[in-house]
């Protein structure tokens, strides 16, 4: 993946002038065979004040009204688990948000409930997936490794839960997330 990735932070000092508020690099150690991720800033309400200072709420996904902003790395042969429950497909899952998703490096594979279309995605591709019931399958030997910023969002009578039993992620509620 060449260099450390890492987050940068503007914002404004007391004057208003624009200053450099934050430098780190992302912690991405190895979580093994489990998929890591690492917030990198949360939003609380849209629009957002400018001076709002990305704090998490440990266990929210996403607040509701606001987003989060993540990097995702699946290790290699991988796919996404969600719960115990029987489903047609390992991982299938579905969340209230909508997810603007780029591709950093690897190759992972996503695929929609009910059809047996997969979709590779390479570095660079972007996926904006709306709230459908989908999972996440790594076939490679290495890790797959995208951002995603997920929307609060809401469901309409054309955008209804899934009918196969497959996790939904409320939107604002703390739910367990992996690594």
């Amino acid at each position: 993946m060449g260099a450390q990735p890492r987050i940068v932070v503007t914002g404004h000092n007391e004057k208003g002038d624009s200053v450099w508020v934050a430098e780190r690099n992302l912690d991405l150690a190895s979580a093994g065979s489990r998929i890591k991720t690492q917030d990198l800033w949360q939003i609380s309400k849209v629009p957002v004040p400018m001076d709002e200072d990305g704090a998490f709420v440990p266990g929210l996904l996403w607040p509701a009204k606001g987003l989060n902003f993540r990097y995702v790395i699946f290790p290699p042969r991988s796919r996404v688990s969600s719960s115990d429950k029987p489903k047609p497909r390992a991982g299938v899952h579905e969340t209230d948000s909508v997810d603007l998703i780029t591709m950093v490096a690897g190759e992972l594979y996503v695929g929609l409930e009910g059809t047996e279309r997969e979709v590779a995605l390479r570095p660079g591709d972007i996926l904006i997936q709306r709230g459908t019931t989908h999972y996440w399958h790594n076939k490679s030997d290495s890790p797959a490794i995208f951002t995603v910023v997920m929307i609060d969002s809401r469901r309409t009578p054309k955008t209804p839960r899934t009918k196969s039993g497959a996790r939904s992620t409320a939107v604002g509620v703390p739910v367990p997330r992996p690594g």
